[in-house]
C-alpha cells in the first residue's frame, strides 16, 4: 500500500505490477520446501485506479518447541535426609525475571543456577555457573567464564528425571535481555540501567525482539559471557547473584514479539510446575498448583559440592487464611516441620519458655534518624553526635518493636557485601559522650537551643518511636519537651518535605532504606553520597564522597571491605560526620528445631537448602518421644 501511494504515472504503475510479478516468482523459487503458504488477492487503489494484486504470504503456524532430553538413571537414596518446611500459598507459576514473593524467590534460589551465588554464612560472592571472571582495565567490561556441566532438568509425567542440554551463555544473555524488555515488565529492570543499552530499551515506547541486541550482554561462545557497563561498578558482581537474573531456556519461552500495546503476563504454561525446566542444586520432584505438598530432590547431576546434607525438601503449602503464620507455627509445635515463623500472638510465651529454640533473622530494612544540614541546630556536628549517642537502641527495639530488630551503630546491615561487623564500627549508645558533645557545641546546653521540628509519619508506631527518642533526649541531654516538637504527616508528605529542595524541610526526621541489591554501594552510593544519591540531609561534598566512588570501582573484595570500614568510621565514629544516626535493622523470629545442626537463613534472596544440616537421628528420636 505504501508503494502504491507513491506511484504518479501509468508507467510507474506498470513498473510496479512487473516488479510485483518478479517478486512473486522469486518467492516461489526461494520458499522453503514444505512451508505452508497462503495466496492473498487484494485491490489496491493507485491514482484513483483500482488494481488487483495477488501475493503469496507465509502461513504462521504454532510449533511446540522444547528441549531434547534423555532419561537420567534412577538413583535410590536409602533413608534420605529430609528438610520439612512450610510455604504460604500453593505452588506458584515461576518466572525468575518476575518473581517478587518469598515463596517464588525460595524456589528459584534452589531450582535455578545463577552466574554467581551469595553465601549468607561467609558473606561473599561465590562461583556458580561461572567458574571465574575478569574486568577490563577501565572497569567497563566484565567477562564471565561458564561451566559446561550444569544441565537443564525436568521430571516427566511418570516421574522419570530427564536431562537436557547444558546451560550456556545464550541462556544468560536471554535472561538479562528479558529484564530490560519493557514488554516483560520486570520490576527489577532499573537495577540494570548501568548495563549498556538496558535503560534505552526499557524506556522505549515500542520494542521488538530484534531491539534487545542493543543490551550490552553478549555470548562470546557457549561458555563465555561479556557485559558492557556504562560506568565502572564493582557492585555488578553482587548483582549477578540475585534470583531475578537466573537464566531460563529461551526455546521454551514464547516470543515477546507482541503488539506494543500488550504486556507480557505471568500466566503461560511454561511457568507451571509440570512444564518447568530447572538447573539448580535441587529438581522439582513433584508439585501441583492445586496440591498441598511439594517435593524437591537433590539434583543427581549437580556438579558443585553440597555443604549441607539435605536429600529432599518437603514443603507443606498453607492456604492464605487469616493466620497462615499461626498454622505454620502449630505444625512446628507438633514437630511436623523443622523451621517456622513465630506469630506475634505467641511471641511472649515462646520467648520466655523456648529461648534456645528461636533465631532472630534480620532483613535489610534499616531505619535511621536524619539531620537537616541547613538547620540552625543540626548544621553543627557536635549536636548531631550528641543526639545520636543519646539513643538507647536496645530499649527502643524492646519497648516499641517487641524485640523484632537488631541495633545498628553504622549504616550497612549484616548480610551485605562490604558490611563490617555491627559491633566494630560506630559510636552507638554512649550517654557520657553525648553530654560531652553537647557541652562542646555552641549551645552548650539543650535548654538553650531553639525549637526543633521532628517530622514522622502518621502511624501510631511512628509516634511511639518519636516520643521514646524525645524522652531519651530529655533524660540524657536535658532537652525540655517543648524543644523537641513532634509533627506527624502522611508518609508521602514526609518523603516530599525531606527532599533537599523542599521549602518545608524539618530539622530531623525518621526514614528507612532497603537497597535493591545486597552491596554496600546500594547504601552509601544511593543514600549518602553528596551527588549520586538524593542526599536528603543536603550534606556538602567532601573527601568521603571520593572514597565512596573509589570503593564502588575497586574490584578485589578485601580492598572494598577495608574501604567501607573506613567510610563507616568517617561517618559514625566518635569524630564522625554523623549525617544520619542508624538505629536498627528489622528482623523476625524463626522457630528452629533442636535437630537442625546448621541453619543459615538468607538475609536477602532465597534460603539455600543445600547448606542446611539436619540431624536425622535426633529428629527421629525427638518425634518418637
Amino acid at each position: 500500500m505504501e508503494i502504491a501511494k507513491k506511484l504518479k504515472t501509468n508507467d510507474r504503475l506498470a513498473a510496479f505490477l512487473a516488479s510485483a510479478l518478479i517478486l512473486l516468482l522469486l518467492y516461489g523459487c526461494n520458499q522453503p520446501a514444505g512451508m505452508p503458504e497462503v495466496v492473498v488477492t487484494e485491490v489496491v487503489i493507485v491514482e484513483g485506479t483500482p488494481v488487483v494484486v495477488t501475493r503469496v504470504v507465509e502461513q504462521m503456524v504454532e510449533v511446540e518447541v522444547t528441549i531434547e532430553a534423555a532419561p537420567v538413571p534412577t538413583v535410590i537414596v536409602e533413608d534420605p535426609v529430609l528438610l520439612e518446611i512450610t510455604y504460604q500459598g500453593l505452588f506458584p507459576p515461576l518466572d525468575p525475571q518476575l518473581a517478587t514473593s518469598e515463596v517464588k524467590i525460595n524456589l528459584i534460589e534452589n531450582l535455578f543456577v545463577g552466574l554467581t551465588r551469595m553465601s549468607a554464612r561467609q558473606n561473599n560472592i561465590e562461583p556458580s555457573l561461572a567458574t571465574d571472571w575478569e574486568t577490563s582495565a577501565d572497569g567497563l567490561v566484565w567477562t564471565f567464564h561458564l561451566r559446561d556441566d550444569i544441565r537443564w532438568m525436568q521430571v516427566s509425567d511418570n516421574g522419570q528425571l530427564l536431562q537436557g542440554r547444558a546451560v550456556d551463555a545464550g541462556d544468560v544473555v536471554f535472561a538479562y535481555q528479558r529484564i530490560c524488555d519493557p514488554r516483560v515488565n520486570s520490576p527489577y529492570a532499573f537495577v540494570l540501567y548501568n548495563l549498556e543499552g538496558c535503560e534505552v530499551v526499557n524506556r522505549a515506547p515500542e520494542v521488538r525482539d530484534s531491539d534487545l541486541s542493543l543490551v550490552g550482554v553478549e555470548a562470546v561462545d557457549d561458555q563465555t559471557v561479556e557485559f558492557r557497563l556504562v560506568e565502572p561498578g564493582s557492585e555488578w558482581l553482587t548483582i549477578t547473584s540475585l534470583w531475578w537474573l537466573r537464566p531460563f531456556p529461551p526455546e521454551v519461552v514464547p516470543s515477546e514479539d507482541i503488539p506494543p500495546e500488550e504486556v507480557f503476563e505471568e500466566d503461560d504454561d511454561w511457568m507451571l510446575p509440570e512444564n518447568l525446566w530447572t538447573s539448580g542444586p535441587f529438581v522439582l520432584a513433584s508439585a501441583s498448583t492445586e496440591g498441598q505438598r511439594t517435593r524437591l530432590a537433590r539434583n543427581p547431576l549437580w556438579p558443585l559440592p553440597f555443604s549441607g546434607n539435605v536429600d529432599e525438601v518437603h514443603i507443606f503449602h498453607i492456604e492464605n487464611n487469616d493466620e497462615p503464620i499461626l498454622s505454620a507455627f502449630e505444625l512446628w509445635q507438633e514437630l511436623s516441620v523443622d523451621i517456622a515463623p513465630l506469630p506475634s500472638s505467641r511471641e511472649a510465651i515462646v520467648l520466655a519458655e523456648l529461648t534456645p529454640r528461636y533465631q532472630l533473622v534480620p532483613d535489610q530494612s534499616i531505619f535511621y534518624l536524619a539531620y537537616n544540614f541547613q538547620s540552625e541546630v543540626f548544621q553543627i556536628p557536635e549536636v548531631r553526635r550528641a543526639f545520636g549517642a543519646a539513643i538507647d537502641r536496645d530499649r527502643l527495639i524492646n519497648e516499641v518493636y517487641s524485640g523484632r530488630a537488631l541495633p545498628m551503630r553504622h549504616f550497612v546491615p549484616v548480610g551485605t557485601i562490604g558490611a563490617v561487623p555491627t559491633d566494630e564500627v560506630g559510636t552507638g549508645y554512649n550517654p557520657d559522650f553525648a553530654r560531652q558533645q553537647m557541652r562542646n557545641s555552641p549551645f552548650a546546653d539543650c535548654r538553650l537551643m531553639p525549637p526543633i521540628r521532628y517530622l514522622v509519619s502518621s502511624t501510631d508506631l511512628a509516634l511511639q518511636h518519636a516520643q521514646m527518642l524525645q524522652q531519651m533526649w530529655a533524660t540524657e541531654l536535658g532537652c525540655p519537651e517543648e524543644v523537641i516538637q513532634i509533627e506527624q504527616v502522611p508518609f508521602g508528605q514526609l518523603v516530599a518535605d525531606t527532599r533537599p529542595n523542599s521549602p518545608n524541610r524539618p530539622d530531623i526526621w525518621d526514614l528507612g532504606w532497603v537497597a535493591h541489591y545486597p552491596d554496600a554501594h546500594g547504601w552509601f552510593g544511593d543514600v549518602l553520597h553528596c551527588q549520586s544519591s538524593e542526599n536528603r540531609p543536603n550534606r556538602p561534598c567532601s573527601e568521603i564522597d571520593t572514597q565512596i566512588v573509589d570503593a564502588a570501582t575497586t574490584v578485589p573484595l578485601d580492598e572494598r571491605w577495608q574501604a567501607y570500614r573506613t567510610i563507616e568510621n568517617l561517618f559514625f565514629a566518635q569524630d564522625g560526620l554523623e549525617p544520619i544516626t542508624p538505629l536498627f535493622v528489622r528482623a523476625e523470629y524463626h522457630m528452629v528445631q533442636r535437630w537442625m545442626d546448621a541453619y543459615y537463613p538468607a538475609y536477602v534472596g532465597g534460603d539455600q537448602y543445600d547448606r542446611f544440616v539436619v540431624n536425622a537421628g535426633n529428629k527421629e528420636l525427638e518425634r518418637l518421644d
